[in-house]
């Protein structure tokens, strides 16, 4: 008698252990899935917020005068010095840099790496394969919604109109975020959710 109670009490600890594992398991992934998508869409926000407050800084009218051939003259550096140190204030933030329309495509004007020795691309630098956010960014802040590929590597990024003294729109002003970054804060959010129901599983 005491060896099938025994015997019974085994199984239903054995049965309860791998219930408590299987819910863990699919609220690991559930848990997960839902808070990397939380930290890529608050991402995508820092990126659109970034894009509009520089923009807001920018001198339209000073940047539409820019043309190609003029990277060493003073116009095209204050404003370029501009994005550099906007650019260097967080960290995270690989590159800032502007577009406009060009003979029916786009084209770069400033880059904020040039003090740094990391400038990658001159003014009149065509953009190739211009995105659909790139383009709605003329109208008002658009938003990467996957990594897209730049000269510099692949980011996530955020834009926003540059506007001259009219008020009419010159260009876009463009925000990237390595994507190196943004997974690093997804698989952080992931690990710390895994230790977590890995000590709620051990207790």
């Amino acid at each position: 008698m005491a060896s099938m109670l025994h015997s019974i009490m085994t199984k239903l600890t054995a049965g309860f252990v791998i219930l408590v594992i299987l819910i863990t398991g699919l609220t690991f992934l559930f848990t997960v899935g839902a808070s990397t998508e939380k930290i890529q869409e608050s991402t995508q926000q820092e990126l659109v917020a970034l894009a509009a407050i520089t923009a807001a800084d920018l001198n339209g009218d000073e940047i539409a005068k820019l043309k190609p051939g003029m990277e060493a003259e003073i116009l095209y550096l204050m404003n370029a010095e501009q994005l550099a140190h906007m650019s260097q204030a967080d960290h995270e933030i690989i590159k800032i840099f502007t577009v406009r329309k060009q003979n029916g495509g786009m084209e770069y004007v400033i880059d904020s790496g040039y003090n740094i020795g990391k400038r990658d691309v001159k003014i009149g630098t065509p953009v190739s394969n211009p995105t659909t956010a790139m383009t709605s960014a003329f109208t008002g802040p658009s938003v990467e919604k996957n990594f897209v590929e730049r000269p510099w590597g692949t980011v996530l990024a955020g834009y926003a109109p540059i506007k001259n003294a009219k008020g009419e729109v010159i260009g876009i002003v463009g925000v990237d975020m390595h994507a190196a970054v943004v997974q690093d804060r997804m698989d952080f959010v992931g690990q710390t959710i895994y230790l977590i129901l890995f000590l709620g599983i051990l207790c």
